[in-house]
């Protein structure tokens, strides 16, 4: 009688695992599918909607990709450029690049143009929204926009459009600018890379072999191949600074808590997340110093439609000092030749020296800094790998598979915490 019950128990237990990995393989089926499904509609988008938009065939195209964000403002002030002109041109542009380097997540090329329009009836009227009026600008696929999903790199947030707009895409509105691409990143935002399972693998514009960086690198690589005047990206630890370096663009991070995190897509279950010593800054990339500090002035100070104080108390009212940020004081820079973990190819040690050069002929100094990354890189990834099983990532996932590129931090953050100290000490 015993052995019966234990056959019928086992049995029972068998069913249960059985079904359990069943649902698990058809929620990985529908994940896949609906990413599929997103990606084709936006290609359907391009094929029917968008399929007038060539670049090649715009006469001022290249001229009007050029520019700056403040050339395009001045040519629109002087009448020698239409905001339509202007937005028709990066569109296209942008639509080609995502064709041939995966940079773009949802695409907005025609209401972006409509918009255009209506910017340059109110300029012929005389009226003028701000200081970005008629200027397209790119959105890092998290960062909310009503209408748009906020995927985070996640299958299992495509199909949930945004009912607000985030207060830092209202700011640069209020002062005329057009959002017409969303960009791309990688799964969970957490790797200098960009890629997932709905938009793609985001390529390098001078080498498409190579990554553009992440997670904003979507970003960097429109604005690096000509496809964006302006972008606004998420940076905690390189997110915008490595695609900075690798797309050779400018990127801002600004200091954490000076700019709100209202309306910023987190990839864990309902935005929800528990990071409260190591926090993300939005931050502009750009072409140039220039554009990026215009984006810091608007961000830190009131619009038409308010502020990020009025929206988010924690933000410290501390508007944006144009006389700090322009002074001519002495400053000190350390400057570091080599971590002790990898050796720097001779094309930026010969960029460091220039720069390091350059900074000594401003009057300021320049210190050399010793730091052996060997040493450091364990802590890294002990904190990288501190979460079980990466239970934030997998439930954010909801079942999607964890992309393979997580597969070291996975399999450290799954080990017993015994066998971690052991790993620790030898190494």
């Amino acid at each position: 009688m015993s052995n019966t019950k234990q056959i019928i128990a086992a049995s029972v237990v068998a069913y249960v695992l059985w079904r359990m990995q069943s649902s698990g393989r058809r929620r990985k089926r529908y994940l896949r599918s609906q990413a599929e499904k997103k990606r084709a509609e936006r290609d359907r988008k391009r094929a029917e909607e968008y399929k007038d938009l060539d670049f090649k065939k715009l006469p001022r195209g290249v001229e009007i990709v050029s520019m700056t964000v403040e050339q395009l403002v001045d040519a629109m002030e002087k009448g020698d450029l239409s905001s339509e002109e202007i937005v028709t041109a990066y569109c296209a542009r942008a639509k080609e690049a995502g064709e041939v380097l995966y940079t773009n997540a949802e695409e907005g090329f025609m209401e972006a143009i409509e918009e255009a329009k209506k910017c340059d009836k109110e300029r012929a009227a005389g009226t003028i929204r701000g200081r970005l009026h008629g200027v397209p600008i790119s959105v890092k696929d998290q960062i909310h926009m009503k209408g748009y999903d906020s995927t985070c790199g996640l299958a299992c947030r495509v199909f949930q459009p945004q009912t607000y707009t985030s207060v830092l895409v209202t700011l640069l509105q209020d002062a005329g600018a057009i959002p017409f691409v969303r960009s791309n990143i990688p799964q969970c935002l957490m790797l200098p890379e960009s890629f997932n399972a709905i938009w793609g693998t985001t390529c390098n514009p001078f080498d498409p072999t190579r990554t553009p960086g992440g997670s904003s690198g979507g970003e960097g690589a429109l604005i690096a191949c000509a496809a964006s005047p302006l972008g606004i990206g998420t940076d905690i630890g390189g997110s915008i600074r490595i695609p900075a370096a690798f797309c050779g663009v400018v990127g801002f991070k600004p200091t954490p808590q000076r700019i709100t995190h209202h309306g910023i897509g987190v990839p864990r279950p309902n935005d929800y997340t528990g990071q409260n010593a190591v926090f993300a800054a939005a931050g502009p990339l750009a072409k140039t110093v220039a554009d990026t500090e215009l984006v810091m002035e608007l961000w830190c100070n009131e619009g038409k439609s308010g502020s990020m104080w009025g929206v988010d108390p924690t933000v410290p009212k501390m508007v944006w000092d144009k006389d700090v940020a322009g002074s001519t004081r002495k400053l000190r820079f350390g400057i570091l030749r080599d971590d002790g973990f990898f050796t720097p190819a001779p094309a930026y040690a010969r960029a460091l020296d220039v720069t390091a050069e350059g900074l000594r002929a401003a009057g300021h100094d320049v210190v050399e800094v010793d730091f052996d990354l060997s040493r450091h890189a364990p802590l890294f990834i002990a904190a990288m790998s501190a979460e079980g099983s990466m239970r934030g990532f997998s439930d954010g996932l909801d079942g999607e598979d964890l992309h393979e590129n997580y597969s070291f931090l996975k399999r450290i953050s799954s080990m017993p915490g015994a066998l971690r100290w052991a790993v620790a000490k030898v190494y």
